[in-house]
C-alpha cells in the first residue's frame, strides 16, 4: 500500500469541461443544432438529434487541438490542493479519444499549462482504469468499465447525466464541502481490503 492514499482523477468532464468544449464548438458551427437534454445521456454525441450533427461533433472532438481548448472546471487547483492538504495523492488518470491521434499529447500539455508539471509528469493515460490500483477515482461516468474488479472506489464526480446514478460516493463539484470525507470513505474501504483476518 502506498504512504499516502491514491487518489485518480478523470479528466474529461471533472478537471477539463470536455461537453462544454464541444458544445461552443458546434454552437458556432451551426447556431440552429438541438443540443437536447444533457441529462439523457454521457456520450454527448447521443443526445444529439440528426445524424449530421453527430457526425459535426464527431468531427469536432477528432480535430487536432481540441483537447487543447477546453476551461479547467471550476475550483479545480483549489480543489487538487484540498486533497494533497487532506493528505491524499491525486494522480491524473484519463482514457484517451482512440479517434482522436493528438488526444493523449494535447491532454499532457493541457495538464502542464493548467496544474503544472509536477502533475504532468505523474498523469495516466491509459485505456484501463481498472488495472491502476488507488483508493479512489474521481469521475464523472456513470458505469466505469471494470469498476468491480478495481481496488478503487468510484466517487461520482455530479454530472446531469449521473444525477439518476445511485451511490454513497458522489462529489458535486470541486467546491463540495464533503470532497475530503468522501475520499477518506473510500480510502477507509481501500484500507480494509488489506486487513489480516484474525486466527
Amino acid at each position: 500500500m502506498a504512504e499516502l492514499p491514491i487518489v485518480y482523477v478523470d479528466m474529461d468532464g471533472v478537471m477539463a469541461e470536455f461537453d462544454r468544449g464541444l458544445e461552443g464548438r458546434l454552437l458556432e458551427a451551426d447556431p440552429t443544432i438541438d443540443l437536447s437534454d444533457e441529462s439523457s445521456d454521457f456520450y454527448l454525441h447521443k443526445r444529439l438529434k440528426t445524424p449530421e450533427a453527430v457526425r459535426m461533433a464527431q468531427a469536432i472532438a477528432n480535430m487536432q487541438g481540441f483537447f487543447l481548448g477546453l476551461e479547467p472546471a471550476d475550483g479545480l487547483q483549489e480543489g487538487w490542493q484540498r486533497m494533497i492538504a487532506a493528505g491524499f495523492h491525486p494522480i491524473v488518470l484519463s482514457k484517451p479519444l482512440s479517434s482522436n491521434p493528438w488526444c493523449a499529447t494535447e491532454k499532457l500539455e493541457w495538464l502542464d499549462g493548467i496544474m503544472g508539471p509536477k502533475v504532468t509528469d505523474e498523469a495516466i493515460i491509459a485505456g484501463s482504469k481498472a488495472d491502476f490500483d488507488g483508493a479512489a477515482l474521481i469521475d464523472d461516468r456513470p458505469e466505469t468499465p471494470g469498476a468491480d474488479r478495481a481496488t478503487w472506489q468510484q466517487a461520482m464526480f455530479s454530472r446531469p447525466y449521473n444525477l439518476n446514478v445511485a451511490t454513497g460516493f458522489r462529489i458535486d463539484s470541486w467546491h463540495d464541502p464533503n470532497l475530503e470525507s468522501v475520499l477518506a470513505r473510500c480510502a477507509l474501504r481501500y484500507s480494509s481490503l488489506f486487513e489480516q483476518p484474525l486466527l
